[in-house]
């Protein structure tokens, strides 16, 4: 099977290194709203902001290229950027939730840049019959044995 990574390389050079967050440093303010409701926003911004969980599932994403970056290098994430500002006049989709960068030494790597699209569940012990989200089906339905294919 072929990765969806193996392409030619495409490399831009990086002429400024954006700023490091040290451990402690606030790098973000959000309304208290998006906090109490774990709004996508809230869910995405605390994932990256968590450097030891953001790594394993880039790992996990990237795969074979993850273990092959070499020293120096890493990975510039842009949370929630507007389609409109990658691709002039594009309408749909209207963002993308987490544009994943990665850089070695001075240079992006454009052609290992992933977008990603968050989703929460919200799933809990007191509905158990209702599908989080109503992901077009409910568990209470008549006939519904449970599997995709019931």
């Amino acid at each position: 099977m072929a990765d969806f990574l193996d392409m030619p390389e495409f490399r831009v050079p990086l002429e400024v290194m954006p700023y490091f967050f040290d451990n402690g440093d606030r790098c973000y303010e959000l309304p208290v709203k998006w906090v109490r409701r774990r709004d996508e926003r809230f869910t995405g911004l605390r994932l990256i902001t968590r450097r030891q969980q953001f790594g394993l599932c880039y790992q996990q994403l990237a795969g074979r290229y993850y273990w092959s970056m070499p020293n120096p290098s890493g990975v510039l994430v842009c949370p929630f950027v507007e389609t409109r500002y990658i691709v002039p006049g594009a309408e749909f989709p209207g963002d993308i939730d987490l544009l994943i960068l990665p850089y070695e030494g001075n240079e992006l790597v454009l052609s290992k840049a992933m977008a990603v699209e968050l989703k929460v569940i919200r799933a809990s012990f007191l509905k158990q019959g209702k599908s989080p989200n109503s992901f077009g089906f409910t568990l209470n339905r008549p006939g519904f044995r449970g599997g995709l294919n019931s």
